[in-house]
């Protein structure tokens, strides 16, 4: 049994690039490349990459614009991560990626689902530092194109019965997506006693 009660908080961080500033063999790249290239360069350790994942991290790339918004959790990831801390429980579920809609209305910790989803991606990499959980991806120059972006959240993979949740769930100022950008996403959580 666990005593007392955690308080998860979330962000979400999204910065936008210019195609044009990206590097001249971007097509190229793989989509491990790619996230490494869009990563600012305090977010990696000495060591944490190798050699060739290091190369690619060490490209300087100044977003456009950067994005940053406080989300609610929902009640689910809460029951998620709380069987998870009980070793009793068979718990199979884990985050698929990140789901964005074009509705604005405000979040409840009692969503399921975004209020409308418009696009989705797998999430690129996720690392627990301490008490706090980055799950992180980015949004190609040719994905996601000529919609607008408003609200975001975590989706998790599919229960048995076929049944998804979203962790949290956030709105966002409007992120116009075109092919003159790629964006990268970082979704942190941390959890602190409260």
């Amino acid at each position: 049994m666990i005593g007392g009660k955690i308080l998860a908080t979330g962000t979400f961080t999204f910065r936008e690039f210019e195609s044009t500033d990206l590097p001249e063999e971007w097509d190229e790249y793989s989509s491990r490349e790619k996230w490494l290239t869009l990563q600012p360069p305090e977010r990696f350790s000495e060591g944490d990459l190798t050699d060739s994942e290091q190369y690619f991290a060490d490209i300087q790339l100044n977003p456009v614009n950067e994005i940053q918004e406080s989300n609610v959790t929902t009640i689910n990831m809460h029951e998620y991560f709380a069987q998870d801390l009980d070793p009793a429980q068979d718990v199979d579920e884990a985050c698929e990626g990140l789901a964005l809609g074009n509705d604005d209305t405000n979040p409840s910790s009692s969503n399921t689902s975004l209020n409308n989803e418009v696009f989705r991606k797998a999430y690129e990499e996720s690392e627990q530092v301490s008490n706090e959980l980055t799950i992180s991806t980015f949004i190609d120059q040719d994905e996601g194109n000529d919609l607008t972006f408003r609200e975001a959240g975590l989706v998790k993979n599919p229960s048995a019965d076929g049944e998804e949740d979203i962790w949290n769930h956030s709105t966002i100022s409007s992120l116009e997506k075109d092919d003159t950008r790629s964006v990268s996403v970082d979704v942190t959580i941390e959890f602190t006693a409260a």
